[in-house]
C-alpha cells in the first residue's frame, strides 16, 4: 500500500514539475495521409511532434461522414492551438461540419474520434403563472362551502323539529 502511494505521489510530482499544472506534454501523435501518394508521404503510422518548446503541441484527426460512412482525411500533430488544451481526448463538438475536426492533448490521443455534438436546448419562453385570484374570488372559494354546510345544517334542524311530536312524550301505559 506505501508502495503505491509513494509510486502516485512521484508520478503526481512528476507530472506537475513540467511545463505547467495539469498541462500535458504531446510527443507522438497517430499519424494518417488520406491523401499520401500526391503529397508524397507515408499513409499511415505514427508522427514525431517538433516545433518551438514554449508552444504546446496537440494530436489531432479530420474525417468526412458521408451518409453514416466515416472516411478518415488526416491525422497528425497540430501546433499550440487554446482550443486543444487540456483535452485528453479527440471530440469533434460542431453539429454538422462539411469536415470534421478534434484535437487533444497527450501521446496518440488522436487514435480514436468521436463526434459530440454540444448540446443546445431550444428557447422554452416560460410563461408567467396566471393572475391571482382576487379577494372577491377567494372570498367566494372559501365562505360558500362554509354557506352550503351552514344552510344543510338548518334544513336539517328544521325537518326534524317538524316531524317531531307537537305534545312532546307522552306515556301511553298511565
Amino acid at each position: 500500500m506505501l508502495a503505491r502511494w509513494v509510486t502516485l505521489a512521484l508520478l503526481r510530482g512528476s507530472l506537475l514539475a513540467g511545463p505547467g499544472q495539469g498541462e500535458v506534454i504531446t510527443k507522438e501523435c497517430a499519424y494518417y495521409n488520406d491523401n499520401w501518394r500526391a503529397e508524397k508521404t507515408n499513409q499511415s503510422g505514427y508522427e514525431r511532434c517538433e516545433g518551438d518548446k514554449d508552444k504546446r503541441q496537440h494530436c489531432y484527426a479530420s474525417w468526412i461522414n458521408s451518409s453514416g460512412t466515416i472516411h478518415l482525411v488526416k491525422k497528425g500533430c497540430w501546433l499550440d492551438d487554446f482550443n486543444c488544451y487540456d483535452r485528453q481526448e479527440c471530440v469533434a463538438t460542431e453539429e454538422n461540419p462539411q469536415v470534421f475536426f478534434c484535437c487533444c492533448e497527450g501521446n496518440y490521443c488522436n487514435e480514436r474520434f468521436t463526434h459530440l455534438p454540444e448540446v443546445t436546448t431550444p428557447g422554452v419562453k416560460i410563461q408567467p403563472p396566471p393572475a391571482g385570484l382576487s379577494l372577491l374570488g377567494v372570498l367566494a372559494y372559501s365562505l360558500l362551502p362554509l354557506l352550503v354546510l351552514s344552510l344543510a345544517f338548518f334544513l336539517a334542524c328544521w325537518t326534524y323539529h317538524q316531524r317531531k311530536a307537537p305534545y312532546g312524550h307522552v306515556d301511553i301505559n298511565q
